[in-house]
């Protein structure tokens, strides 16, 4: 039986909103660990199967070992957040406007998507080189496709429109941030926080508003 186009973007915005596991698993791997700092350590650092010393990319310094025993689930919380930003584009798309923002920031949506599975996969313990670059899609790209996405959803949804380009703008900022060095006072792991947060929270939001107005 074919599914009414109605029917997928409702499937399509519980995807999105499913992307609050991220922050649910975020919190339980985050308790479990050992060493770790949220204000000091990257994300990533939570995937650390095992108790490990490791160099600082900032400073050189040798840093206390770090233990993660939920790191697994910390690997599948990530895999899932990609997998679902995906598959929530792609059932809401009857929802969207046609156009070139909504075409291209759907396609760098989707790459960014592929960037979270490729993270969550590859750890900075079994391929740093791909993990990076994972993470580099899902930061770069995806915060970008969010941006136009929001930006094609004005005419029909201004004030959700509105929202998502605010919360847009926290995880390009926050990124860019990140990766100049420049953390205001919130540390390496807080100013990644406040991207990677806000990246997470944008299919949230947006899920939530589509059910919301439906």
């Amino acid at each position: 039986m074919a599914v009414s186009p109605h029917r997928r973007v409702t499937l399509g915005a519980i995807a999105w909103v499913a992307c609050v596991e991220f922050f649910v698993f975020q919190f339980i791997t985050t308790a479990a660990a050992s060493g770790y700092s949220i204000a000091d350590h990257d994300i990533s650092y939570l995937a650390f199967a095992a108790c490990r010393t490791f160099t600082d990319e900032v400073t050189g310094q040798r840093m206390p070992p770090i233990c993660s025993p939920l790191s697994l689930w910390f690997n599948i919380s990530l895999v899932l957040l990609g997998a679902l930003m995906v598959i929530g584009l792609v059932l809401t798309r009857p929802l969207w406007p046609r156009g070139k923002a909504t075409k291209l920031g759907g396609v760098l949506y989707a790459v960014g998507g592929i960037g979270a599975m490729a993270a969550g996969t590859w750890t900075v313990e079994t391929s740093i080189d791909v993990h990076m670059a994972g993470a580099m899609l899902n930061f770069l790209l995806g915060s970008a496709g969010m941006i136009l996405l929001s930006f094609a959803l004005r005419p029909q949804a201004p004030t959700l429109a509105l929202i998502g380009l605010i919360i847009g703008a926290i995880a390009a900022l926050g990124f860019m941030l990140y990766g100049a060095g420049l953390w205001l006072g919130l540390g390496r792991g807080g100013m990644e926080r406040v991207g990677g947060y806000a990246a997470a929270l944008w299919p949230v939001v947006m899920g939530a508003g589509i059910l919301g107005r439906r």
